[in-house]
């Protein structure tokens, strides 16, 4: 297993949900390795193989360098996108430079860690590719615009790998939560149907378990609350999203 985005809560949360006796060698890809030796060790006293990368995701080049690093060692079985930066309350008296910086993590690297684990998976012939998105790049709140609209790009990017690789032996799972308790959200209050890192790798693992290519919606009413709300007219929008 590859983790791009190795200190991500829910992809820790997927892993100790998966059944250990399976795993066998799990790369934890961050900007600072340090920062995850003590998980690292964590899981080796599993006795799960287990070691970080150096992997800044805002470089273009590290995507393929951290993948190909990854599969020197033997095939990659899953490989989950796990980074993200939510950033501060959405503000147009701020530089334009915060925007920009947000919306290239979440957006353009994002997309671009999709595209270098899809590809090695491709050529391959097998794997499982993991992406975790958010609701918010369904309809974009204009408190979160910068991430909501990289993760409305990360999502249809992800969709549009998966059309292609339809047929090839690699499954792509587009993972949607919602708000999801944790270090990322940490002081600000919980939204409608806030959830927690284990629930979301609850239902990963359920789907990694399945052979749907559907979306996975966490919690599971987010999918029908969104289906109305992207048809909800744009004054009522701006009413309940303010």
């Amino acid at each position: 297993m590859l983790v791009l985005g190795g200190g991500s809560e829910i992809a820790a949360a997927v892993i100790d949900a998966m059944d250990s006796s399976r795993l066998q060698r799990i790369d934890l890809a961050v900007r600072t390795p340090a920062s995850v030796d003590a998980r690292v060790a964590e899981l080796e006293r599993r006795g799960i193989s287990a070691r970080a990368l150096r992997y800044d995701a805002d470089d273009p080049a590290a995507h393929d360098t951290v993948v190909a690093t990854s599969a020197a060692d033997g095939d990659l079985d899953l490989v989950i996108v796990a980074f993200g930066v939510l950033g501060p309350t959405f503000d147009l008296d701020a530089p334009a430079d915060r925007t920009v910086a947000l919306v290239s993590t979440n957006g353009a690297a994002a997309c671009g860690a999709v595209h270098a684990a899809a590809r090695h998976l491709q050529h391959q012939g097998h794997g499982t590719l993991v992406v975790l998105s958010s609701v918010a790049g369904q309809r974009v709140r204009a408190e979160n615009a910068p991430y909501g609209a990289a993760k409305a790009a990360l999502d249809g990017y992800t969709r549009a790998v998966a059309d292609r690789l339809a047929g090839s032996g690699v499954r792509v799972v587009l993972v949607r939560p919602g708000f999801v308790r944790g270090r990322m959200t940490e002081g600000r209050p919980d939204a409608p149907f806030a959830t927690d890192p284990a629930a979301v790798a609850a239902d990963v693992v359920t789907a990694l378990a399945g052979r749907s290519e559907r979306p996975v919606w966490s919690p599971r009413i987010l999918r029908s609350l969104f289906a109305a709300l992207r048809a909800a007219p744009v004054p009522v929008w701006r009413r309940i999203t303010r």
